[in-house]
């Protein structure tokens, strides 16, 4: 009778897990320049209460830039593909070209869990080396002016992502808030969600990483993470929801440049995440999550998921 019982109880425990890992979502957010060492003293200083409560309720662990310079272009290529820069084709801000088609995470879960049983968004806060225009898109004064390659490297997955906002500039004020109105609309569906934080990289480069400006666009960025919790809770989505939360690169001590700055962080509710690593890691962080086999994936990562 016991051996019995004990045989539909794991019986009940395998169905709902499965169903549960149906269910849930993830959010991806880059806090774009973000420092890790200045996040350690805020945090200290109690000034990033959602990013606390991730840490207390989930994990903080550090991460590392390698592979490529500290630059937005090459960092979300990287933090998007778990790719290294010669497959990407994103070298710097200034050299780049088209990341190839089905590499992105976001078309990477559509092809593993199929296109209609999940909804991809991304919303990006900076055009050029996060855009996705091609040659025929620009007109003729800017092809004299363009600084960069005209085939951007998010052309290939705009075609693919199901909602893409992006080549254009913007707050965080307007990520957050088109967040927030697609997790009202998608509250029923499964879904996928990468939203670009600039805020915080455009106000160092202008006033410096020790500026209260800096220090401004961090708890800015924070409090919308704290918002976008709070429609998760509404909506009843949190404890349905993995978010994580990091950077593109750091900032140079003291400076209005990023120069050498690797050091970041994965801020996270994900319970498993357990270890530090490298960008490469966050990749396959998420997509094992989603029960998404990294063996068959090809081209391999060659990152190691966190929570193993």
């Amino acid at each position: 009778m016991l051996r019995k019982l004990t045989g539909s109880v794991l019986l009940w425990l395998v169905i709902v897990t499965a169903v549960s890992a149906e269910t849930f979502n993830a959010i991806l957010i880059s806090l774009d320049g973000a420092r890790r060492e200045r996040l350690y003293s805020m945090l200290a200083e109690g000034k990033l209460p959602a990013i606390k409560g991730m840490k207390e309720n989930g994990a903080l662990v550090e991460i590392k830039v390698e592979g490529h310079q500290t630059e937005t272009g090459p960092g979300h290529a990287e933090m998007l593909t778990g790719l290294p820069k010669e497959i990407t084709n994103v070298y710097t801000n200034p050299k780049y070209d088209a990341i190839p088609e089905g590499y992105t995470i976001g078309e990477r879960l559509e092809k593993a869990l199929g296109k209609d049983n999940i909804v991809t968004i991304m919303v990006m806060g900076k055009a050029g080396y996060m855009g996705s225009r091609s040659p025929v898109e620009f007109t003729e004064s800017e092809k004299g002016e363009w600084w960069g390659n005209m085939t951007q490297p998010y052309i290939n997955a705009k075609k693919n992502i199901d909602f893409w906002f992006g080549d254009d500039y913007k707050s965080a004020d307007l990520v957050a808030g088109k967040g927030l109105s697609l997790i009202q609309r998608f509250k029923d569906q499964r879904f996928f969600m990468f939203l670009h934080f600039k805020d915080t990289d455009s106000m160092g480069h202008t006033f410096g990483e020790n500026s209260p400006a800096y220090e401004a666009a961090f708890t800015i960025e924070d409090a919308w993470i704290g918002k976008l919790i709070e429609k998760l809770k509404e909506l009843k989505l949190y404890n349905k929801t993995l978010i994580y939360v990091t950077a593109d690169h750091g900032f140079d001590k003291g400076q209005k440049t990023h120069m050498d700055a690797p050091d970041i962080f994965l801020a996270t509710n994900d319970k498993t995440v357990h270890k530090n690593g490298t960008q490469a890691d966050i990749v396959p962080t998420i997509l094992t999550q989603f029960n998404v086999d990294l063996s068959k994936l090809e081209p391999k990562l060659p990152g190691k998921a966190l929570n193993q």
